[in-house]
């Protein structure tokens, strides 16, 4: 049981929890249950969640009345006296049993065949007793057949032949047919929990950190457990251990594997005072480390993304709630073609083979495979998507990704890495620079506090904020004066607007920002130095009351693009993807980076605010309305951003996409369908392509599904006995054994099997040239290293295969310069 702010967690496993049982079980905890509950039920776990809001009762009283709910449906909430493998064996041995007895009934006595058919019906009534509960409640509760149902009406049809034998001698004898029925029934139980046991485990993320760590309180290290550790605590973490909350490193350095974070056997190393999140293991060959805790557990990155999935569980994706009305008209239709081909048979042939055709019909039938399909497909998907690095929120997310056609990226944080860096800061003339430097540190400490407030102190480092704190400690050096700071920290009120910050101090505007701030305010601006791609420039500019106005500095920061950048456009270009940036930064500067990620131009909005706001002077266009346009189109757009700003539209997206940080505000993450872990781009590759297998797998499934259900009924029904072929019950019931092994086999292949990428054209390019240059020089004779080394390249040949793009990456590991155009082995 666990504790959820107002609400109390009652958690059950639930046995032979099958898709029909699911909806009817939900349906008769919602009569049962007030409607203040939450009740989330779980056929591929076989687990019930039910979400109670605190009454001031006993839990304990509220726990064993929610117990007996589910048993009186039918359900047991305990392990079974004996395992399904147990059930199996001892079904089909009594059945083989019976069937001897059948065979030498010429030659045993009337009683022993009676007392044999006595034991067989009890045997068989106990067999079934707790399935006919579970049919009962859910006729009575959803007024729908089962799957219980199938197997209830064939078992009991048999045994009331069987009897009737004994006074109609014409009547076939098959007391063996209920028992093989219950034997194969959990036969099929087994190798489902068999195989469920090797696919993606229930276990949770934050059970797999460290669950004792040592800190440091009132001046002695203690023993704790991990769920006692408090933000600010100081503790250590051992060799091999997994950090269980988010901390930052006291020691001057150490390394961690971060597989639980990025799916990769990777390590990464990092410095003091770096931020470092729960679920990465410290490298074994290193000595103890001390960690300064920034949060507790239970709001860990570890449990963030247990709870990521725990909502993922509770919402249940369309093409689930699909097939489960589709099994249940399925069951249906299996009852209406039992009964057409008894009728049917037993006019040709007579009751005896009528009889035997319609129990043939309903043991055969295996609808449950229909409803159990898209909760296994969507689970295994999930699970290929964590170990890619990606988290869903739901089934229905991974659903909408198969559809996306049009990715739309933020820029600042998404496409770069977020962090500015004050390159250059040029003064104009007749400006008094102490005054200004003053200015400018008051302004932007102000601008990030009032942005910290409004967001709770978890505003990622992005936008406008890394535009600040860039600024800020580029000018640490040359602070200002204190006479200044002091005076204008009372005084100044920044105001932030479209592209930078306005402020007013005695009866002079001071602005600070980009081009189109200064556009807006009809400033011009000097002739500059052209600046590179991954370069932006900030104007500081004052206006008069008489509107007049000068320039007084000009900044210029660098945001570099992700290393992953590149190659993940490359990506989603080969998965026919159309891809757009949408950005509040100016426009030179969004083109700059579109043109050497080759996103064209009319795929860049710059300038946008992420809502519209009546409060601007300058009404300008909104990401928000952008993404409207492009829907308006048909497009099924997918927003990929990471900061708070970006959250109405990742909420408004067909597919919110967050890169995940330490800093990541939980609005943003609620306003998210799907998370990548470890602030990487990396994980995206693998989105649309898990996404378009998982769906292809549903889709294919079902379809052989039903065709194997179809063709079985129909062979069942008799339709092979023209040619003499008549199909015994018991076969049939092999055949429903034998679908749901094909179905559980599948979707384990699906599990095992890797998700291969195609090379992305930067590599293909790199590695091709490298190839080329080899054969060319190198020819017949792959030893010869030494005259290959440093090999200078004429231009004419590095530009063939290179082009203009000295900013290649990935050459080093190659032994491509292409700022020095040489190869080096």
């Amino acid at each position: 049981m666990k504790e959820e702010k107002t609400h109390y967690s009652y958690c059950f496993t639930v046995k032979d929890l099958g898709p029909c049982c699911e909806v009817a079980l939900t349906a008769a905890l919602k009569k049962a249950c007030p409607s203040t509950y939450q009740i989330f039920v779980s056929a591929e776990d076989e687990s019930v969640e039910i979400r109670v809001p605190d009454e001031n009762t006993s839990q304990y009283s509220t726990y064993i009345k929610l117990k007996n709910i589910i048993r009186k449906s039918g359900h047991n909430t305990e392990e079974p006296w004996l395992p399904h493998w147990a059930e199996a064996g001892l079904g089909i041995s009594l059945g083989l049993m019976l069937m001897t007895l059948g065979l030498l009934s010429a030659f045993l006595p009337f009683g022993v065949m009676l007392a044999g058919g006595i034991l067989s019906s009890i045997f068989t009534i106990g067999f079934v007793y707790q399935a006919m509960q579970r049919a009962r409640h859910a006729l009575k509760t959803k007024q729908f057949l089962t799957m219980d149902s199938l197997f209830i009406v064939g078992s009991l049809l048999a045994t009331l032949v069987s009897i009737a034998s004994f006074f109609v001698p014409w009547l076939p004898m098959m007391f063996e047919v209920g028992l093989f029925l219950f034997g194969f029934r959990h036969l099929g139980l087994a190798m489902r929990a068999s195989m469920l046991k090797k696919m993606p485990s229930t276990v949770s993320f934050q059970s797999l950190a460290a669950s004792h760590v040592r800190v440091y309180r009132a001046g002695n290290w203690l023993k704790i457990k991990a769920e006692e550790v408090k933000k600010g605590d100081i503790l250590e973490l051992l060799p091999g251990q997994i950090l269980p909350v988010n901390a930052s490193l006291i020691t001057e350095s150490a390394k961690f594997k971060d597989k639980i974070i990025t799916g990769q056997d990777s390590i990464t190393s990092v410095t003091k005072n770096s931020q470092v999140l729960a679920g990465v293991e410290l490298v074994k060959s290193s000595k103890p480390i001390e960690m300064l805790a920034l949060s507790d557990v239970e709001n860990s990155y570890l449990s963030n993304m247990d709870n990521v999935r725990r909502e993922a569980k509770r919402t249940p994706a369309p093409i689930k709630e699909k097939m489960n009305r589709l099994l249940v008209y399925f069951i249906l239709c299996v009852f209406l073609i039992a009964l057409i081909s008894g009728i049917t048979v037993g006019i040709y042939l007579g009751p005896l083979f009528a009889i035997s055709c319609v129990i043939a019909v309903l043991v055969s039938a295996c609808p449950c495979t229909l409803g159990f399909i898209g909760p296994l497909f969507l689970k295994v998907g999930s699970e290929k998507a964590r170990q890619s690095g990606l988290v869903f929120a739901s089934g229905e997310a991974l659903e909408k990704a198969n559809a996306i056609d049009t990715v739309m990226f933020d820029l600042n944080g998404t496409l770069t890495e977020g962090k500015h860096k004050l390159k250059n800061l040029t003064w104009y003339e007749n400006v008094d620079k102490a005054f200004l430097t003053s200015m400018l540190i008051t302004i932007e400490t102000k601008a990030i506090r009032q942005s910290l407030e409004k967001a709770n102190n978890q505003d990622p480092e992005s936008g406008s904020i890394a535009v600040a704190k860039a600024i800020l400690e580029g000018l640490s050096e040359t602070a200002g004066e204190k006479k200044y700071l002091d005076e204008l920290a009372l005084e100044l009120n920044p105001l932030m607007v479209t592209g930078g910050i306005k402020v007013k101090y005695k009866d002079v505007e001071y602005l600070v920002g980009n081009e189109t701030l200064m556009r807006d305010n009809n400033i011009n601006l000097p002739s500059t130095n052209a600046l590179k791609n991954d370069e932006q420039e900030i104007w500081v500019a004052v206006k008069n009351q008489d509107n007049s106005s000068k320039i007084c500095s000009r900044l210029i920061l660098r945001d570099a693009l992700r290393k992953e950048a590149s190659l993940t456009i490359d990506r989603l270009r080969q998965q026919n993807k159309e891809v757009y940036i949408c950005t509040g930064a100016d426009k030179k500067t969004a083109m700059r980076y579109a043109q050497e990620l080759n996103i064209a131009q009319e795929n860049v909005f710059s300038d946008c605010f992420p809502v519209e706001d009546k409060c601007l002077s300058v009404i300008r266009q909104t990401k928000y309305q952008h993404l409207l346009k492009l829907q308006q189109q048909g497009k099924q757009v997918a927003m990929v951003g990471d900061g708070i700003n970006d959250g109405p539209v990742l909420a408004k997206s067909n597919l919110g996409v967050l890169i995940l940080s330490p800093e990541t505000h939980n609005v943003t993450k609620a306003c998210a369908k799907v998370h990548l872990t470890n602030s990487s781009l990396k994980p995206l590759h693998y989105l649309f392509p898990i996404a378009n297998k998982t769906t292809n797998a549903i889709k294919t499934s079902l379809l052989l599904s039903l065709t194997y259900n179809l063709v079985t009924i129909i062979f069942a029904g008799g339709a092979l006995l023209p040619l003499g072929i008549f199909l015994n019950p018991v076969v049939g019931a092999l055949l429903m054994v034998l679908q749901m092994g094909l179905l559980l086999a599948g979707a384990y292949i699906m599990y095992m099997k890797n998700i291969n990428l195609p090379a992305g054209n930067q590599e293909m390019l790199v590695a091709n040239s490298w190839v080329n240059m080899a054969n060319n020089f190198v020819g017949p004779r792959p030893n010869l290293r030494n005259e290959f080394n440093n090999f200078v390249v004429p231009d004419n040949e590095f530009n063939n295969f290179v082009g203009s793009r000295p900013n290649l990456p990935n050459t080093s590991r190659l032994g491509l310069d292409p700022i020095n155009k040489t190869f080096t082995s």
